[in-house]
């Protein structure tokens, strides 16, 4: 599937993965709001999802709250690391 010009790659947060999103609709008019290509999620959608991600990381980090990973060796000891 080779994307148009009027077509950018996005990854989609209601299909969960890397779609076209076009910015045609069905009639082929060009302009309006861009969609996915599977699932017809709008591109307002994905950015403001993706603000809101930003907001909740700047916000963890502020509040000094981070994601503690566990890693697991083979000497079967165990090591935390906080991110």
């Amino acid at each position: 599937m080779q994307a148009s010009t009027d077509s950018k790659i996005l990854f989609c947060y209601n299909c969960e993965t890397k779609t076209i999103f076009h910015h045609q609709d069905l009639k082929r008019h060009s302009y309006v709001e861009s969609h996915c290509a599977n699932c017809g999620w709008l591109e307002w959608q994905n950015r403001a999802i993706e603000r809101e991600k930003d907001k909740w990381i700047l916000y963890n980090k502020e509040q000094g709250i981070g994601i503690e990973i566990v890693d697991i060796p083979k000497t079967g000891e165990w090591e935390r690391k906080s991110v």
